[in-house]
């Protein structure tokens, strides 16, 4: 089936929260929420698809940073909202609006395009390919011992006005050491930290502390949590939820969990949305205290432009190698002569002999340098030309830290 697909105008905001709405089970008035993220939308990034005048399909995008290892910056066009309602299912309609897009964000000069995908199966013939994952753990704080550790610098604990204040200047420079990072608006601040009211949403309530690596220190760490209640016969067993933490350094890091693991009548502490290589079991003397509870993909990555986006990162191995790239929709297909070090990368289109061969969905997963090229090579979704050159280009693409994004768009 064949729909118009188009960026909405003003006036049809609401009826397209009201499509978002009923696919994802929204329960807050459409206009409410219209009213409420009217300023944060750019309506030339805001598309639909229409059945008639009709929406019944949704998604919208917004520019962001990318960090990249060795702390380049990319630009990204970031992908969200994107809903059909159940009625037209199956028909086309993401599709065409993804076409459109990507089209759009090409156009721009975006290096590469990045989602958070609902399900699996459905961004990788788009091209995207999963680069980063999130981790949930479950913290045994009855046992969680940190020894000696954790008492250098000061910590403190501020009020949520002063912690919203405190915490995009914090963020702005973890981010940009962190690979697979990217930017935070003005509105995710706000909602954080409970300013001001997200219609459907509860204002989030808690504490935040901070970390100074000496007084009146600038901070170089803040957490956010709140606790769950629960008391069995007078018995505490409450809760402690990490809702957010965000540091700089070893010492601030250790600082903030173990002030979260030494709460009084908390039995357990938990946070999701964390990286799947944290270093925290590694300073607790009883590493056991400790579980990864659930372990999942996260963003998404599409690449674009291959010279930019491959140039713009750092490699650990020096080293030339070919990459050919095959892409659906054209945007990134060719053949590259990728040079890598750990100071200087150049990527561009040659005629050389490819040493690799493989999708665009698959250098987009191991671009940020999570995702091993062997393993996928072994799964064969990387065809091997040149004898080893599949361990020379896993060797060049891996990184030294597991790229994370502790974002939600």
């Amino acid at each position: 089936m064949v729909f118009d697909v188009r960026t909405v105008e003003e006036t049809e905001l609401r009826t397209w929260y009201n499509a978002l709405s009923s696919a994802f089970f929204m329960t807050a008035d459409p206009q409410a929420i219209a009213d409420f993220r009217r300023p944060q939308l750019d309506l030339g990034r805001t598309w639909a698809a229409y059945d008639a005048d009709r929406i019944i399909a949704t998604l919208r995008t917004f520019g962001t940073e990318m960090t990249v290892p060795g702390g380049g910056l990319l630009s990204a066009d970031a992908v969200t909202a994107v809903a059909t309602i159940p009625t037209h299912r199956r028909r086309g309609a993401l599709t065409a609006m993804m076409t459109a897009s990507l089209q759009a964000a090409a156009q721009r000069g975006d290096a590469i395009s990045i989602l958070i995908a609902a399900r699996w199966p459905i961004y990788g013939r788009y091209g995207y390919g999963p680069a980063t994952e999130v981790a949930e753990y479950s913290i045994d704080t009855g046992i969680a011992d940190f020894g000696a550790r954790g008492g250098e610098g000061v910590v403190e604990y501020v009020d949520t006005a002063t912690g919203h204040a405190l915490m995009p200047a914090l963020f702005d420079r973890f981010r940009r050491g962190q690979p697979g990072a990217i930017g935070r608006a003005s509105v995710d601040f706000d909602r954080e930290f409970g300013k001001g009211t997200v219609p459907g949403l509860t204002p989030w309530t808690g504490w935040v502390a901070v970390h100074r690596p000496s007084p009146g220190a600038e901070i170089d760490g803040l957490v956010r949590y709140h606790v769950d209640e629960h008391w069995d016969a007078m018995r505490p067993s409450c809760v402690v939820v990490i809702d957010d933490l965000v540091s700089t350094n070893p010492l601030a890091y250790t600082a903030l969990w173990k002030l979260c693991c030494d709460l009084d009548n908390v039995t357990t502490a938990k946070a999701a949305n964390r990286s799947v290589d944290e270093s925290l079991p590694w300073m607790l003397a009883d590493a056991r205290a400790m579980e990864q509870t659930k372990r999942y993909d996260n963003v998404w990555v599409r690449i674009l432009d291959v010279e930019v986006a491959l140039a713009a990162r750092r490699y650990l191995t020096t080293g030339s190698l070919v990459i050919e790239v095959r892409d659906a929709m054209n945007y990134a297909a060719g053949r590259y002569l990728l040079e890598t070090g750990p100071d200087a990368a150049s990527c561009a289109r040659t005629t050389k002999p490819a040493d690799i061969e493989l999708d665009v969905a698959t250098l987009g997963a191991a671009h940020l340098g999570g995702t091993s090229l062997q393993t996928m090579a072994v799964a064969g979704l990387v065809v091997e030309h040149r004898t080893g050159a599949v361990a020379s280009a896993d060797a060049m693409f891996r990184w030294t830290t597991v790229p994370w994004c502790n974002t939600w768009f």
